[in-house]
């Protein structure tokens, strides 16, 4: 008899509001959203409803504290999955300025959600489990590697391949073994370091492209049969829209808008296709990210959004936009699996004799270095050079 369906989980959807800024509060800016419980108002009548809602005077009054309230709320549906074998994505969506990349990275005493998913990571895994980190971003529709410094990338744009078992992942980009959570923090870090900023109208701080941080982890358990469970984390911190008459956009900020605004676009056309489940086509292909991330929409994952959002009344047809979009993408079904593979007995003698073979080369290189150094007292073998 075949195997039943695995259960289909809708996408998790939750809404950051930030608080006004500075320069808004200077500017005579006017809130027009307001958060209560897990619904939005949008100036007195729309209303959206949605998984969690965060924000407003928290945000503004105590950042350490807004950012550890976000936390709490999404750290169940991370951490243990991946420790169960569940793959799992987050995604940060919203317009430019809306708090995306402080959602995702923070700052100062303020961590985001990646450096703390870094340390809970650790907390729930056996030290037999193995962690791998790659970071990438997509830029004008090509993919970098944020792990290598810009002046030492490989000139040759990196490519998306599509692997039978897991899925789409980027050829070529650097994967780094993170031993503990400091090690995969660090390597967080460089990537960011790396990211594409620059100062549009909107936002002092804007991101050019797409960065996608993923996160592997392999471990091996024992009840009754040994098992090798698997999970794939994304990471991803999008871009935010932006309208040129407002970004004041140019050059090339204008070439990193469009390109950011149609990959979004397809990414919207993905999520309106999956919400409708009517067999039409879903155009994964049509644009990088989403054929990156195909798997998180759609696919084999356990996926949360974080819809960001603006305060201000002059931002209220993008935030109207945003939730609209949100509310839509609550609608896409994943089938999320263990991906969990049993090691038979065989697996285990051929793990066992390729170790031997490991170390009888070892003995062998050692043997070879002493016989040659006997023979030639004065000749200094590479193993010996200072």
């Amino acid at each position: 008899m075949a195997a039943p369906p695995p259960p289909q989980d809708n996408v998790r959807v939750v809404i950051r509001l930030r608080p006004l800024s500075e320069k808004e509060r200077e500017r005579g800016g006017v809130e027009a959203v307001e958060i209560r419980d897990n619904r939005v108002l949008i100036e007195g009548k729309s209303w959206f409803a949605f998984d969690a809602c965060y924000g407003g005077g928290d945000d503004a009054t105590d950042a350490a504290a807004a950012q550890e309230a976000v936390w709490r709320d999404l750290a169940p549906s991370l951490v243990p999955s991946v420790a169960e074998g569940f793959n799992v994505s987050l995604f940060a969506y919203g317009q430019t300025g809306s708090g995306k990349s402080h959602t995702m990275f923070g700052r100062g005493g303020a961590p985001g959600v990646v450096p703390r998913f870094c340390d809970a990571l650790f907390a729930g895994l056996a030290a037999s489990a193995t962690v791998t980190c790659s970071v990438v971003e997509i830029y004008n529709e090509q993919l970098r590697d944020l792990l290598q410094p810009p002046g030492t990338r490989n000139p040759a744009p990196l490519k998306i391949r599509d692997a039978p078992a897991t899925g789409p992942y980027v050829a070529g980009a650097t994967v780094s073994v993170a031993k503990n959570a400091s090690e995969l923090a660090r390597l967080v870090r460089l990537g960011a370091r790396h990211r594409t900023v620059a100062a549009t109208a909107m936002n002092e701080a804007s991101s050019r492209a797409h960065t996608v941080v993923t996160v592997r982890v392999a471990r091996e358990t024992e009840d009754r049969v040994k098992l090798r469970k698997t999970a794939i984390v994304h990471l991803v911190d999008l871009a935010g829209s932006e309208r040129q008459k407002r970004a004041l956009s140019t050059g090339a900020r204008l070439v990193e808008a469009t390109h950011i605004n149609r990959s979004l676009s397809t990414l919207s056309l993905v999520v309106s296709a999956l919400a409708a489940r009517d067999g039409r086509h879903v155009p994964y292909r049509d644009a990088a990210l989403t054929h990156l991330l195909r798997e998180s929409l759609g696919g084999n994952a356990r996926t949360t959004m974080v819809a960001n959002i603006a305060p201000g009344l002059e931002d209220v047809p993008e935030t109207l936009s945003t939730l609209k979009y949100a509310e839509r993408t609550k609608k896409v079904r994943n089938r999320a699996v263990v991906n969990e593979t049993e090691l038979s007995q065989r697996d285990a003698v051929v793990k066992n004799l390729e170790a031997e073979v490991r170390e009888l080369k070892r003995q062998l290189a050692a043997a070879k270095r002493a016989a040659l150094a006997e023979a030639s007292p004065n000749v200094t073998t590479r193993a010996d050079a200072p």
